[in-house]
């Protein structure tokens, strides 16, 4: 018996799940893009080895967020040499990092293939939709996709990566900084 499951389970929460009820979940879902690529490795490859299916959301959050411009401009070189749109050339990252056919027996078989993933997005904006169904189409070459594993493992300066997620470095501190320093002159004189 296989389960589904879609609340982001860690390893050591799947390790829990297993052990307790000899259940194996088909799939998890979880964050997944170049940015978080390193700090997922361990659990892709514990999905790996159990052949757990990963389900990866947001796969084009860095281009939307702010968060990565030196990403944004790798993968915008990327798109604009292909002739096609950045979201897209994440969406085919993605798909590059694993296998979209999940009942094909033979994707754990795939030459190159590292990791199980199937890439999922969403949007009320019909040229987008049919942008991600066109990224089907869009085949990585090697080189494309270690640039982006490597920009997407990279350290932005000015941000702070911790365990819970991004939080914005040295930007948001100064502007904070100044906004007290305003804050507390524009109080003496009360």
């Amino acid at each position: 018996m296989r389960l589904g499951a879609d609340v982001s389970f860690s390893v050591d929460q799947l390790k829990e799940i297993i052990h307790d009820s000899g259940v194996t979940p088909a799939v998890n879902q979880i964050l997944f893009h170049p940015k978080v690529l390193a700090a997922t490795e361990p659990l892709l490859d514990y999905h790996k080895h159990h052949r757990i299916v990963t389900e990866g959301y947001s796969p084009i959050k860095p281009l939307r967020d702010g968060s990565a411009p030196a990403l944004v401009k790798v993968v915008g070189k990327i798109a604009k040499e292909r002739k096609v749109e950045p979201d897209q050339v994440l969406l085919a990252w993605s798909r590059a990092k694993g296998c979209v056919e999940i009942w094909a027996a033979s994707c754990f078989k795939r030459e190159g293939l590292i990791y199980r993933v199937v890439p999922i997005t969403t949007s009320q904006t019909e040229s987008r939709i049919r942008g991600y169904i066109a990224a089907g189409d869009i085949e990585l070459t090697k080189d494309e996709i270690e640039i982006i594993d490597k920009e997407g493992k990279r350290r932005d300066l000015g941000l702070i990566w911790t365990k819970g997620g991004m939080i914005r470095g040295i930007g948001f501190c100064l502007f904070t900084l100044i906004l007290i320093l305003v804050f507390q002159r524009s109080t003496r004189g009360l």
